[in-house]
């Protein structure tokens, strides 16, 4: 379910945000703290308007809130709306004095009652003891919403969401966004869902709704991600969640950006959590192989893997990065034979120049920094250098596998040869459009990206999926997001 705040601060406001998300909402928090004038006549009105059921807070600000008055005003206030608008859930600070709660809950038995802990600092190292001590005051459900300073805490505490559902667990900022994503999941009773003017990290109704479809999702829905840093420039989210739900397969697809010092953390509560799946990008193809536990053939001699799967709480790498950019471009023409030049020596570089040279092409590397290129030319048996050589090479194909958009001078593009971008955004980027300029034939990122989250879904749901729908899927998905 979504329940979406309510902020005003005008009525006018808060009457237009409810009109515009209660056809997806399942019931609104009236934020009654963040609003000019608490009018009790004014709440009505809103509840009428919104015809579903509302939970009801008015947060003090020293728990984050915007109540500025005094204590003995708050609860005052909070004891008119139980008596007057007796909504469905009255959202009580944790430090709310006991005797007023029990009150309330005699008082009103039909309204339910949320005890909510906010930290907007850190996710504290116990949550068990946390809950243990929110539990010391009866509640029909309790909330904990902490500031994550990673993505480990997020993960954290979805697993500790999991040991307690039903429990309203929420990490606040954009590293706590997959907790609203996954919330569903691990039974939370609802989760977050901002309107237009999202605070804490929380995402649009309308994303959450349609990119995740969180609706369709069941309890026993896979989870797959995409791990490196930074994630925010992919693509994956939109098209791996919209293949996910055109081939009706119950799981979510999410992006995760870590630190290198997260990776063991990560791992670790990633198959706590039972996550089935990852894709990998740059910075840590290389990185996480020491978190593996087996590695395909493939792999282990390109030395650098964007895909693991999670098998029984076994990590196993795997590499389709060299085969979705080769057959990207023999879509074009062979390559046996040709000179191909890779600029980069990362782990996408590495997969590229591993499975040009099984395909027969005379290969270079190069790269910004010289040392790196000369080793892993060493390893594959092929020729090196820094950037500056291209404007000496004559070559039939250039691939940027870069972090750059415009590694290189535009003079040392070749004019009438073969030049490929493996960024999905923006499609167009500096050196195609100058590659434009020279007759040059292109291939897009995207067309890379299809190939090999072809090869991953094979991986990950098995070789009995319709590889000609599944591919249609992820092409159309690409194009429509590689902008």
């Amino acid at each position: 379910m979504f329940c979406v705040p309510i902020v005003g601060p005008t009525f006018l406001e808060a009457s237009s945000q409810i009109d515009a998300n209660k056809e997806q909402a399942h019931l609104f928090e009236f934020r009654a703290d963040l609003f000019d004038d608490c009018n009790i006549d004014h709440l009505k009105k809103l509840a009428e308007q919104s015809n579903l059921p509302i939970i009801f807070t008015l947060r003090k600000q020293e728990q984050g809130g915007g109540y500025k008055r005094a204590e003995k005003e708050r609860l005052s206030e909070i004891l008119q709306v139980a008596q007057e608008l007796s909504p469905a859930y009255l959202d009580l600070d944790h430090d709310t004095p006991k005797e007023f709660i029990e009150e309330i809950s005699h008082q009103f038995p039909k309204i339910k009652l949320i005890l909510s802990y906010h930290n907007f600092t850190e996710t504290p190292s116990d949550l068990e003891a946390l809950l243990e001590r929110l539990k010391e005051v009866p509640a029909d459900l309790y909330k904990i919403a902490c500031r994550a300073n990673s993505t480990a805490d997020s993960l954290r505490m979805l697993h500790f969401a999991k040991k307690h559902a039903p429990l309203l667990a929420i990490c606040m900022g954009e590293k706590g966004q997959i907790t609203r994503i996954l919330g569903p999941l691990v039974g939370a009773p609802w989760t977050y869902a901002a309107d237009q003017k999202p605070f804490f990290g929380q995402l649009p109704i309308q994303e959450l709704a349609s990119t995740y479809a969180i609706g369709r999702l069941t309890s026993q829905a896979a989870i797959y991600g995409l791990i490196g840093n930074p994630v925010s420039k992919s693509i994956s989210h939109h098209t791996h969640n919209k293949t996910l739900q055109n081939l009706t397969i119950d799981a979510v697809y999410i992006k995760m950006a870590l630190e290198k010092e997260e990776l063991y953390s990560f791992f670790n509560l990633s198959n706590k959590m039972g996550i089935k799946g990852l894709s990998v990008t740059m910075p840590y193809k290389e990185a996480v192989l020491p978190f593996l536990d087996h590695l395909d053939e493939h792999a282990k001699k390109i030395g650098a893997v964007n895909t693991i799967v999670c098998d029984k709480g076994r990590f196993i790498g795997y590499n389709t990065d060299g085969k979705g950019a080769l057959d990207a471009i023999e879509a074009k023409g062979k390559v046996h034979g040709k000179m191909v030049v890779v600029l980069g020596a990362g782990g996408a570089a590495r997969a590229i120049v591993y499975e040009a040279c099984l395909r027969g092409a005379e290969v270079w590397v190069l790269n910004r920094t010289k040392e790196k290129a000369l080793k892993l030319a060493a390893e594959f048996g092929v020729q090196g250098g820094g950037l500056d050589a291209l404007e000496e090479l004559s070559y039939d194909i250039l691939i940027n596998a870069t972090a750059h958009l415009m590694p290189i001078s535009p003079a040392a593009i070749c004019p009438h040869t073969l030049v490929m971008d493996i960024h999905t955004r923006p499609k167009m980027t500096d050196l195609l459009q100058h590659a434009v300029n020279k007759g040059c034939t292109l291939v897009f990122g995207f067309e890379m990206f299809v190939n090999q989250a072809l090869e991953q879904y094979v991986l990950w749901f098995s070789s009995t999926l319709d590889r000609s729908q599944l591919e249609t899927n992820l092409y159309e998905a690409a194009l429509e997001y590689a902008k």
